[in-house]
């Protein structure tokens, strides 16, 4: 399909330069390995660290596909799901860094198959944009109480919303199992 990126990842920050570098390095390793197209918007949320400058020094000489945006008070989600071009929209909370990201292909898959929103609870959420970048819109917040807040505004405009508990030890093993066929 000529013209979109495969997937737009949206990870708002604050005061988080102990992350940001790292995440940003893992994301685009994880998904380049995977052979997508993608672009990491990165949204400043009134960060008063060196995150913002680590990030461009990283955009700069790594990683092409970074971007850096700013949103004030904590509207992160909703600037970068306005100006992502991913086919599939992947919402990535800092606090998670060191999350496993091997369920993203199975979640992506969901979307790819139908499924509008996908939780993989503790994780992230993934979601077709052109479905649900209107839901986004002005919904503030991070973490678990964004993802429940995306689901359930989904919900509401009759979207189809899955979710899976990857901290729940069957449930991840299933996930791995799944994308480990793929």
């Amino acid at each position: 399909m000529s013209g979109g990126l495969d997937v737009s990842v949206l990870v708002p920050f604050r005061d988080d330069e102990e992350h940001v570098g790292a995440l940003a390095r893992r994301l685009a390793a994880h998904l380049r390995a995977l052979g997508l197209s993608f672009e990491l918007l990165f949204v400043d949320e009134d960060a008063r660290d060196n995150s913002v400058a680590l990030l461009h020094l990283l955009r700069d000489r790594e990683i092409p596909e970074l971007r850096v945006l700013t949103a004030s008070g904590a509207l992160g989600f909703a600037v970068a799901a306005r100006v992502a071009r991913g086919r599939t929209l992947w919402f990535f909370d800092v606090a998670e860094a060191d999350a496993p990201l091997a369920p993203f292909a199975w979640a992506r898959r969901r979307v790819d198959e139908g499924v509008d929103v996908v939780r993989v609870s503790g994780r992230f959420t993934v979601a077709r944009r052109t479905r649900v970048w209107p839901v986004v819109a002005g919904l503030p917040g991070r973490g678990e109480a964004f993802a429940a807040a995306l689901a359930a505004r989904a919900r509401r405009r009759k979207l189809t919303v899955e979710a899976a508990a990857a901290r729940e030890p069957r449930l991840l093993a299933r996930l791995l199992q799944a994308f480990s066929r793929a």
